[in-house]
């Protein structure tokens, strides 16, 4: 029987819709790790698929990203095998000052999240992991230290309202900004983003996805391919911040990875 497993902290849903779309009987919140039997699924608009649960359960919407999806992965054994570009040992090559524990805890969303926003090859792998190393401080930060309040009144970055700016301050891997970001974030992840800003930081899966959705948003891997490291690291940071952090960041990726 086929399965479906969450990645991620998530929602079933009785409509094609965000989460925070939706009344509180159309849905039913599912935490992360949670495995249902599916008897029967079909492919649905907007990423999502139809499934009828085991046991009863009824009949309900799913967004795939936040799910595994055992038909999927039989589909992509093969290939699956072959992308896993991060493992234990060469994060740790990469980050040496990253603890054991997030080392752990980031390599299988990491995985995940490189095929969803097609970052599965080297030269894309290199740029995005060298991005986040600095902007995490190695898996470390997963918010930015500052209040926020730098960013009030900043209507650049859609914060319109009283206290936007210390809502919506950074987070995510790479620190994800301002009202409107959350909110196209949030729309791309199916996430009640703009409601909620702290789920952004709810579980390795999710912290990564925000980073990865940015990239995907500033269509970054147009330089990533190019080798622009230059250019990829200002689309990130506005500037060139720390830029040889990043830039031994990406070297060490590059030799670890077999990037030449």
């Amino acid at each position: 029987m086929e399965t479906i497993k969450a990645i991620s902290q998530t929602v079933l849903k009785k409509a094609v819709a965000q989460a925070s779309q939706l009344p509180e009987s159309q849905k039913t919140s599912v935490p992360q790790g949670k495995t249902y039997e599916v008897l029967k699924y079909s492919p649905a608009e907007q990423g999502h698929y139809q499934v009828e649960l085991n046991n009863n359960a009824g009949t309900w919407y799913i967004f795939s990203d936040h799910w595994e999806l055992s038909w999927e992965n039989k589909a992509k054994t093969t290939e699956s095998n072959k992308s896993d570009i991060f493992t234990v040992e060469n994060l740790k090559a990469i980050m040496p000052d990253a603890s054991d524990e997030d080392i752990h805890r980031y390599v299988a969303p990491l995985n995940q999240v490189i095929h969803d926003f097609d970052l599965a090859t080297t030269a894309r792998a290199c740029a995005f992991i060298a991005q986040i190393a600095h902007e995490s401080g190695s898996f470390y930060y997963k918010e930015e230290l500052a209040s926020g309040a730098d960013y009030e009144g900043r209507e650049d970055l859609g914060n319109t309202q009283p206290g936007d700016g210390r809502r919506y301050k950074g987070r995510g891997l790479i620190q994800l900004t301002g009202r409107a970001n959350y909110r196209e974030c949030g729309q791309a992840l199916d996430l009640p983003l703009e409601d909620k800003p702290e789920m952004a930081v709810q579980d390795p899966y999710t912290n990564a996805a925000v980073a990865a959705w940015y990239w995907e948003s500033r269509d970054i891997n147009e330089y990533a391919d190019q080798g622009n490291f230059e250019k990829v690291t200002r689309l990130i940071n506005g500037g060139l911040n720390g830029y040889s952090d990043r830039l031994q960041f990406w070297e060490r990726a590059k030799k670890v990875l077999g990037l030449n």
